[in-house]
């Protein structure tokens, strides 16, 4: 049977993410491998890589709020907004920067706010991504779009110029933007030099293994022992309960009435997250726990009587 579920990777700095699915697909041959949310190359931290029919559930896994830790450089702009990129404007940071300017400035760049995407990213126009136009001297900008910061901490501020920061934010957000804004609003420039990403979904770094680690139980075919099982990958996904009888009719494909889903969701008292436009669909299973048959897009505004669920996962 292929192995099917997902690993918690700690990613080493200098490796994109694709260069882990790789390791991956050494070992495991033709078996389906993705990655959850991609890190580059610059940043360590978790990387969900999901393995056989998990692939299936990684744009619900993204979903919701990341957390990221790092460290940016006061006095100077890159054209990367990080340390990679190259130095195209300075500033000479002005006297009387403290912590409490910077707390400041950093709440200026929280709740819901437009971004744009930096000029070398994997978004893309016309089929090709940023970075690869860059590369040959053509830097685009994207029109800016919606992202939400829960939180920006700043948790640090040494020599006058390096500044530590925790920050919470939604999927699509691009750190190296916020620090580049945040250098803007300070007049002073800043650039990204360390980031690391400690939380995505329901998983946090804590629960996760070094790629060293990880390659040894794969050439010992032991993957087994480290997979985590799909249900737990959703788990912050809120959820609806329903009976057995009408959950092997929503597998055959039966759609709900969204009136009767929104009385379910009132009357259970199901508290919605905003940042997770999904809703998991439970019954109860072979074993001890509630098991996810679906998950519907929700809410969405082309719903009008009936929701169709999107995935079946059982």
């Amino acid at each position: 049977m292929e192995p099917d579920g997902i690993v918690l990777v700690d990613k080493p700095k200098s490796m994109t993410s694709f260069d882990v699915v790789r390791v991956f697909k050494r070992h495991l041959g033709r078996v389906k491998v993705g990655h959850c949310g991609t890190l580059d190359p610059l940043a360590t931290g978790l990387l969900p890589i999901c393995i056989g029919r998990a692939t299936k559930l990684m744009q619900f896994i993204v979903a919701g709020i990341k957390n990221y830790t790092g460290r940016m450089v006061l006095g100077a702009r890159t054209d990367t907004f990080d340390i990679e990129g190259r130095i195209v404007e300075q500033r000479a940071i002005r006297k009387g920067i403290d912590l409490e300017m910077l707390e400041e400035t950093a709440r200026k760049l929280t709740g819901e706010i437009e971004q744009v995407p930096p000029p070398f990213s994997a978004v893309k126009y016309r089929g090709k991504p940023l970075y690869a136009l860059a590369r040959r001297g053509i830097m685009l900008k994207k029109e800016p779009r919606k992202v939400k910061v829960e939180r920006f901490d700043i948790t640090g501020f040494e020599a006058k110029r390096f500044v530590d920061f925790d920050i919470s934010c939604s999927k699509g957000t691009y750190v190296r933007s916020l620090i580049d804004e945040f250098g803007q609003l300070l007049g002073c420039c800043a650039y990204l030099k360390d980031l690391r990403r400690t939380i995505v979904g329901p998983f946090s770094i804590d629960n996760a293994l070094s790629l060293e680690a990880i390659e040894d139980f794969l050439k010992k075919g032991r993957l087994k022992e480290i997979l985590v099982a799909r249900e737990a990958s959703i788990s912050h996904i809120p959820a609806i309960h329903v009976e057995t009888e009408l959950a092997r009719a929503i597998s055959r494909g039966m759609p709900l009435d969204k009136t009767y889903l929104d009385l379910l969701i009132d009357k259970r008292g199901i508290k919605l997250n905003p940042a997770i436009p999904y809703l998991r669909i439970t019954s109860s299973g072979d074993n001890l726990g509630p098991t996810t048959i679906a998950i519907a897009n929700w809410p969405h505004e082309s719903f009008r009587r009936k929701v169709k669920m999107a995935r079946v996962l059982t």
